[in-house]
């Protein structure tokens, strides 16, 4: 059987770490022979777009957004998504943490799941567990979930209310790195972020208070933020009432290739966020010898992460730390850490990655064959279908009036007919 795989996420070409997790493994699985398939929940548009190429199909579901929150018909959402199953009768379907689809979807994925096998993905270890509750609608039609943190997983299974709790698989993330020269250190603190600019999670806005930090301590410095995000001007605003342009550079987005070579000039990535999972920006430092200064969060593997050895680990509530942490290296301890962080980043390929989920993906058919796909997809999906019925952030009509209005629908239709 040739595999196909089918990836689902909210904008899929957007800025973020999920979108170069997906840009990464979509190019290593069709180099194995897969066919992929991306299908935009919410947009299906985005500046990484293009990165694909003709090899990947790019798919545009965002019609089941509206619907799912209650505002169209969910006719043409379904009618769309019937018609590119029919067309890519995947094998694999990945709900990558795109648990609003799962959630609209859930009574669709049980009908084609004797088709395909279904996994979840997670990609971050949040603050609490409502990221986790909220796979209770559709854990039944799981086979199995992905996690780039182990915590995550368990904390998934502590929370999970099924009867059937499917198969989970912790995958470290991975990334394609060129070899490029390194640029040596040369006294001048070269600090690097990449990612969203965002407060939320990310926390992009406590960067000016460290960057004064190290201003008001002597130490000698020049910052590049990468990314774009709603915090942007309020991040140049900071910078500028604390006088810090002159030593810190906005570049917004850039493509992938163009942001590479930037780990190589930088001494150190900066990533001071209040929760994560495996960052993709933080392995790419790793593999270019861009030393990671990043807060000790819980998910943290520490089996990758030496502190003092390949990162400097901070605590999340200390960010003051990083003046005197990068006030009492040496030359010498900066060259030696950064061959640390390039031998460990170098085993952390988007190849490893992509073999540990078709490994996962070849235990699950295993323990559960898949039929051939039915001739007519089309017909199989017609159903009716309610995206609605298990939102969380829509209000609910008490059982007893969905009952009524379900009673007086038929009613309608045998009147009709």
């Amino acid at each position: 059987m040739t595999q196909s795989i089918l990836w689902l996420w909210y904008t899929p070409f957007g800025l973020g770490g999920v979108e170069t997790f997906l840009l990464n493994l979509s190019r290593c699985a069709v180099e194995d022979g897969w066919g992929v398939s991306i299908a935009g929940i919410q947009n299906a548009d985005g500046p990484l777009r293009s990165e694909h190429g003709t090899a990947v199909e790019v798919l545009d579901w965002s019609s089941f957004s509206p619907a799912y929150m209650g505002k169209v018909d969910p006719k043409e959402a379904l009618a769309r998504i019937a018609a590119d199953l029919d067309r890519i009768r995947p094998s694999v379907v990945a709900i990558n943490d795109c648990s609003d689809f799962a959630i609209g979807a859930a009574d669709l994925l049980r009908i084609i799941r004797p088709y395909c096998t279904i996994i979840d993905t997670f990609h971050i270890d949040p603050l609490d567990n409502h990221y986790f509750e909220l796979r209770n609608t559709y854990t039944d039609v799981l086979d199995g979930v992905a996690g780039t943190s182990e915590r995550a997983l368990q904390r998934w299974r502590a929370c999970a209310r099924s009867e059937r709790l499917p198969a989970t698989k912790y995958i470290r993330n991975g990334v394609s790195m060129p070899m490029l020269p390194r640029r040596p250190f040369d006294g001048v603190f070269r600090l690097l972020s990449v990612g969203r600019v965002a407060q939320k999670q990310k926390r992009i806005l406590e960067l000016p208070g460290v960057f004064r930090s190290l201003r008001e301590a002597g130490i000698r410095f020049a910052a590049t933020i990468v990314g774009e995000g709603e915090e942007r001007a309020a991040l140049e605003a900071a910078l500028a009432e604390r006088s810090l342009l002159d030593v810190v550079r906005l570049t917004g987005f850039i493509p992938p290739a163009e942001v590479l070579p930037l780990y190589y000039e930088h001494d150190f990535l900066l990533n001071v966020s209040s929760y994560e999972g495996f960052s993709m920006s933080v392995i790419e430092a790793l593999a270019s010898g861009c030393i990671p200064l990043c807060t000790d969060l819980p998910n943290l593997d520490h089996d990758i992460f030496l502190d003092g050895v390949n990162s400097l680990l901070i605590g999340v509530d200390d960010l003051g730390a990083i003046t005197h942490r990068l006030s009492s290296l040496t030359p010498q301890d900066i060259e030696t850490m950064s061959q640390q962080a390039a031998s460990t980043g170098r085993e952390l390929t988007a190849a490893k990655t992509w073999q540990g989920y078709r490994d996962f993906i070849a235990g699950l058919q295993a323990q559960r064959p898949l039929r051939a796909w039915p001739a007519d997809v089309h017909s199989l999906l017609d159903v009716p279908w309610d995206p609605t019925r298990d939102n969380p952030w829509l209000p609910h009509p008490h059982p007893l009036r969905r009952l009524l209005n379900r009673m007086l629908e038929a009613a309608g239709a045998r009147k009709r007919d």
